[in-house]
């Protein structure tokens, strides 16, 4: 049974008040290494998820051998703009994932899914901007 293991939620703290990227991401390996080797928990899914509005998002990320999931936190005045933007998003998924083939077949393999490229079909093997 996997298990999303969120560390510091509060990573935008992090990084305007208390500690440096470095010292952030010693702290980060040794407590992964603390719970995979010494706890000996293979099953945690770890979560890298800084706030949106940092300068550099990438700063404090301790490396690939050590996140699994990326995240981003995003927080605004306006809880409609959010709400708006998930139905807008949440349908342009749905369509999306109507149209496209091989998403049924692909996901039954029980991975995390994502898009590898995407763009505009060609014509004489040019990409057609246009469409977009």
């Amino acid at each position: 049974q996997q298990v999303i293991h969120r560390r510091y939620l509060f990573l935008k703290a992090f990084s305007n008040y208390s500690i440096g990227s470095t010292q952030f991401k010693n702290l980060w390996i040794s407590v992964f290494n603390y719970f995979c080797t010494e706890k000996n928990l293979h099953n945690l899914l770890w979560i890298y998820a800084p706030d949106q509005s940092a300068p550099n998002v990438t700063l404090y990320y301790p490396g690939d051998d050590y996140v699994d999931i990326v995240a981003l936190d995003v927080y605004v005045d306006d809880p409609d703009f959010i709400i708006f933007f998930y139905k807008i998003l949440i349908f342009y998924v749905r369509m999306f994932l109507e149209l496209m083939k091989g998403y049924d077949a692909i996901t039954q393999l029980n991975k995390p899914f994502g898009l590898g490229e995407i763009g505009p079909h060609t014509v004489n093997n040019q990409f057609d901007y246009g469409l977009w």
